[in-house]
């Protein structure tokens, strides 16, 4: 008895020492990357808020009682309140929500005119916003529900006195109604309160949605209600929950097959299709093309992937069939929503071409569901894709503060997908039947890493890290400076090679070695930015 009264006070001072400490290391976060962008007091933050986030949630995981509730959910408040008021910092995608919410606004489809489109110079002139957006010459991708959020978010905008502030308090709601569904699930399941804690302190959630402020808030806010109402056998409500989940990033709409396969669900589903119909059809009004950007974004970009760098686009596509197949086949057999939309969104993100960091939140909304996540078998999976959530930011560290493909790019990307790697082989030792199988896909894990570049590229990157991304930012997005993502589309080797060596704003000259460098990593941008 004295034992477990130390163990709960020893608890408690954790959790305390863990609320305070996420608390101030969000503020601190909120203030050193404003003031001092990618330094090492920022990473400092970071670091500081990923201890405290991680050690609450496991000091709180097994308390149960209102006291524990009404703790995690004010300091989660809190720690995201004070991000709320500071500019993005590792993602400017919120200022595009704002652009593309601006044009639904004045009528104009923003699934077909681009932001840098001649028609739209009138909103461009001394314009506050476009000079934060990063993608200028492609159309939308956003689904209908996350432009309408977009609009209203850019209805709140006070014009004398421009700001974020208002869309990222909306996207914060669909944070406060996964906190929300997440009570309800866990009180019906009768699980501990203080599981809430995993999502509700998650460093990666309170950044992604505190500060950058992104929609991916809203689409695990449906995704938990599909799971609560499926619990509830509610399977309409499920459908209605799903097709807000697709509405808000599309990719979802792959799970309908699966959760209502059985005969019983087909009207569900129905609804469901009907919904995402409904919500498209003023576009399909306007223009056919109400997809936008996604076809290329899908299949000529990647960023931060993992099976796709070796598979392919169709070898990952044929990864993610084989999983459907096996979700559906274990749906039919029996296994819990949440299970196998959490095998799904595994397969999704490590079959995908694109793995943003905040697209790894759903993990630390879906866990807590889970009744036995952190005990038997699923202990070493459920420890990864909390490990995952933690390391996910070192997806930005290049190029923001190393070149890309440097040995310390392809490190932090190797030490990202480490987690998810060991648990795999974990699970192959459990089975020599499947180790080769196992084994073999850990190892593609493992060597999913970006391509190692030539010293020219090397020594472009690292030279336009030090003395061009003050005008030009780290990924040759305008910021002072013209943009230069694509400048090697818009020019030959020989013609940049000609413009840098003579037309440096400052006049500095540089030598034909660094020239052909600097060249070298324009062209790679370029590369990257349009094709594998």
């Amino acid at each position: 008895m004295e034992d477990r009264k130390r163990r709960l006070r020893a608890g408690d001072a954790v959790a305390w020492a863990a609320a305070c400490g996420l608390i101030t290391s969000a503020a601190f976060l909120g203030y050193v990357a404003t003031r001092y962008g990618g330094s090492w007091l920022t990473a400092l933050a970071q670091v500081m808020l990923v201890a405290s986030g991680l050690a609450g949630a496991a000091a709180l995981w097994q308390r149960t009682g209102t006291q524990t509730l009404v703790t995690i959910v004010v300091v989660a408040c809190v720690a995201r309140a004070v991000l709320v008021p500071w500019p993005p910092f590792q993602s400017n995608d919120i200022y595009r929500y704002l652009w593309d919410g601006r044009l639904l606004a004045h009528g104009i489809d923003p699934y077909v005119v681009v932001p840098s489109s001649p028609q739209l110079h009138p909103l461009r002139v001394g314009d506050w916003l476009y000079p934060h957006i990063d993608w200028r010459d492609v159309p939308t991708l956003y689904p209908p529900f996350d432009l309408a959020l977009f609009t209203l978010g850019a209805a709140l905008v006070n014009v004398s006195h421009p700001s974020v502030v208002p869309l990222k308090l909306i996207l914060l709601a669909g944070d406060l109604a996964t906190l929300g569904l997440t009570v309800l699930s866990l009180r019906k399941l009768g699980q501990p309160m203080g599981r809430l804690a995993l999502y509700a302190w998650n460093p990666l959630v309170i950044v992604e949605f505190g500060l950058n402020g992104h929609e991916e808030s809203f689409a695990i806010a449906f995704v938990v209600a599909t799971i609560v109402a499926f619990r509830a056998e509610r399977p309409f409500g499920a459908g209605v929950a799903l097709a807000g989940a697709i509405l808000t990033k599309l990719y979802p709409a792959a799970f309908v097959p699966i959760l209502f396969a059985r005969r019983a669900f087909v009207l569900p589903a129905f609804a469901c299709a009907a919904i995402v119909v409904a919500a498209y059809a003023p576009f399909v009004v306007w223009n056919r093309d109400v997809f936008g950007f996604l076809h290329a974004f899908a299949f000529a970009y990647h960023f931060n992937d993992s099976l796709h760098v070796i598979l392919g686009t169709i070898g990952a596509a044929a990864l993610f069939a084989c999983a459907l197949a096996i979700a559906a086949f274990a749906r039919a057999r029996g296994a819990s929503v949440v299970a196998v939309l959490l095998g799904l969104e595994i397969a999704y993100l490590v079959s995908s071409s694109n793995v943003y960091p905040w697209y790894v939140t759903i993990f630390a909304a879906l866990l807590p569901l889970v009744p036995n996540a952190f005990a038997g078998q699923l202990r070493p999976l459920a420890l990864a894709l909390v490990a995952w959530t933690a390391l996910a930011p070192l997806a930005y560290l290049a190029p923001w503060a190393m070149p890309v493909g440097s040995h310390l790019d392809i490190a932090a990307h190797a030490l990202e997908y480490a987690p998810l790697v060991c648990a795999l082989a974990w699970y192959a030792l459990r089975d020599w039947r499947r180790i080769a199988t196992v084994l073999g896909i850990a190892g593609v894990c493992g060597c999913a890493t970006p391509a190692r570049l030539g010293p020219d590229v090397t020594r472009g990157a690292a030279f336009y890290a030090a003395n061009c991304a003050i005008c030009h930012t780290p990924t040759a997005t305008s910021f002072i400076g013209p943009d230069l993502t694509h400048v090697a589309a818009r020019r030959s080797r020989e013609s940049l090679r000609a413009h840098i060596a003579t037309s440096v704003p400052d006049g500095t000259t540089f030598s034909p070695t660094t020239v052909a460098a600097l060249v070298a990593y324009l062209n790679l941008l370029n590369e990257r930015s349009h094709a594998k």
